[in-house]
């Protein structure tokens, strides 16, 4: 992934968070549940921000903040470990700085709500094949991207167990296909699935993080 790639995707989200967490703070008019994609009985806030009506999603469930937990958990950490191998001219800062940062934005979003938020003011995507709801399109993309960084930078996890991994992109791969699928009946399992996605991540990362800090050090001892 290169690096003006890596920026793109920088820029396009933080202004995603940044526009959810000011509709966030926009009046409300009204509790909805006109959209035609919302399942029966579901609603979201409907504001009004610098005389532009929006919709936004409010919920956040017990699996939300899980999954945030693991992805913060997980960011953090990589974080700090670019800053070593910064501060030691090692080029793979670079590439841990990228992961720890989407994985912080994607503990955000979890949090905020800022993919379903945007799927809901992008209803036409919901006219997409095997798309029902507008979300579904937007969380696909975010698995398309991680799966790509993972397996570009794989090396990354070299001397580690790959088990987690490959049960991550699993896991996370079947939820994905069972959100962008029309099977409501089987959301229970999808968010099971996000959940477990969230924790061999963070068990990947660890390790990861872990082995790379323990060659930096190595680095440092006198020969």
């Amino acid at each position: 992934m290169g690096r003006t790639l890596r920026l793109a995707i920088g820029v396009v989200g933080f202004c995603a968070v940044a526009v959810v967490i000011a509709l966030r703070q926009a009046p409300v008019i009204e509790h909805s549940s006109q959209l035609s994609f919302l399942p029966q009985g579901y609603t979201v806030e409907r504001v009004r921000l610098l005389g532009i009506e929006a919709y936004v999603e409010t919920s956040l469930g017990p699996s939300d903040m899980a999954t945030a937990a693991c992805l913060l958990l997980a960011g953090v950490p990589l974080l700090w470990l670019a800053r070593q191998l910064r501060a030691d001219g090692d080029p793979a800062a670079t590439l841990f700085a990228t992961a720890g940062i989407g994985a912080l934005y994607l503990a955000a979003d979890d949090l905020l709500s800022v993919h379903e938020t945007i799927g809901d003011n992008l209803g036409f995507l919901a006219n997409l094949p095997v798309i029902d709801h507008p979300d579904d399109a937007i969380f696909g993309l975010y698995g398309l991207v991680v799966f790509a960084f993972i397996w570009r930078h794989r090396g990354l996890a070299d001397g580690t167990r790959r088990v987690s991994w490959i049960g991550a992109v699993v896991c996370g791969g079947a939820a994905i296909a069972l959100d962008l699928l029309r099977l409501d009946s089987l959301t229970a399992l999808e968010v099971v699935l996000k959940v477990l996605t969230g924790m061999m991540l963070l068990v990947g990362t660890l390790a990861v993080v872990r082995v790379n800090v323990e060659r930096a050090h190595a680095r440092r001892l006198p020969e």
